[in-house]
Parts: C-alpha cells; structure tokens; sequence
C-alpha cells in the first residue's frame, strides 16, 4: 500500500530521504548562518548495489544539509542527490519548511531491505528509522513534537548520471518495505 507523501510530514520523511559522505557544520554570526561541507574519505564502493547503497544514505544526510543552509542554496545542495520531478518537489518542501521555521534534529537510519539493479536505475527498499528525527522551531530553539510513524517503508527509485553519481529520481511510501 502506497503512503501519501503529500501531507505535512513529507519534508520530515523526504528531508532526510537524503549519511555518509557529507559532514555539516552550521555556525552563527551577525544573524547569518554559514554551512560548509566537507567530505569526508570513504572507502570505495565494491559493487554498484554497494554504490547506490551508499549514495542513498548520502541523499539522506543530503537533504538535512539543505534545510539547514540558506533557501538560496537548497536546489544547489539538493541537485547533489536528487533530479527530475522529485528534485523541484522537493526543494518546494525544504523551503516551505524553512519558512515554518522548523530545522531537522537527529538522524535518519536508512535500513536497506533489496536493491533492484537495472542499468543506470536502481529501486532501492528501504526501512527507514525515523526514531530520532524530528524538528525544532528555529525561533526557539524548542523541540517540536514527533509526528508520524518512528518506522517508514520507502521503494526510491534511483537513476545513474552521466557523471557516474547516483541520485534519488522518485521515492513512494512502500509498508512492505517494513515488513
């Protein structure tokens, strides 16, 4: 059964379907908020369900970089880990977000069932740990209450560049995932 991604929580669920290769560093000065990103060394990956294993656990940490940075830089950041039509729905979601105020807390857990290799596609099944993600009011600073299941069931399409990267091209609530 497919899960609707249309309500309030599909930033909470997709802003993380977006850990690895990025290390965020948010600092304050003068009202102004600066994110720098680095990579960090990762080894190689040994096969290509390796390789798009990890680049969805890099879109994860991904999307939280970008609710974390300036709305200028949220397509920016997120073309990194996203493209086509999940790419413009999500960047409406991150700053739609960001003028709610919220910022993400915690982390996502990806907990990867089956990946489908087709190619220069994959379908990644994942059954993402949600326990310790949430928001906080970013005038505040309160923690915002949890919302929505502490487990969710993704089926996330994947599509290979021509730069060799992978990234998130569609993701669907999928409860079989979880099972």
């Amino acid at each position: 059964m497919a899960r609707d991604l249309s309500s309030p929580e599909r930033p909470l669920l997709l802003a993380g379907v977006m850990i690895a290769a990025l290390s965020v560093l948010v600092g304050c000065g003068d009202g102004e908020t600066v994110v720098t990103a680095t990579r960090t060394p990762t080894p190689t990956p040994v096969s290509q369900e390796e390789a798009v294993k990890h680049a969805y656990a890099a879109a994860l940490e991904n999307g939280k970089r970008a609710l974390l940075g300036p709305a200028d830089q949220v397509r920016v950041v997120l073309r990194e880990s996203h493209t086509g039509e999940e790419l413009d729905q999500l960047v409406r979601d991150v700053i739609k977000t960001q003028e709610e105020h919220r910022a993400p807390t915690g982390r996502l857990v990806p907990h990867v069932g089956k990946v489908e290799l087709r190619g220069t596609e994959a379908i990644v099944y994942d059954c993402l740990d949600l326990g310790s993600y949430g928001f906080k009011d970013t005038r505040t600073g309160e923690q915002l209450p949890r919302r929505g299941p502490v487990r969710a069931g993704y089926k996330v399409w994947m599509r290979q560049g021509g730069d060799g990267r992978w990234r998130i091209s569609r993701l669907r609530g999928h409860e079989e995932s979880c099972s």
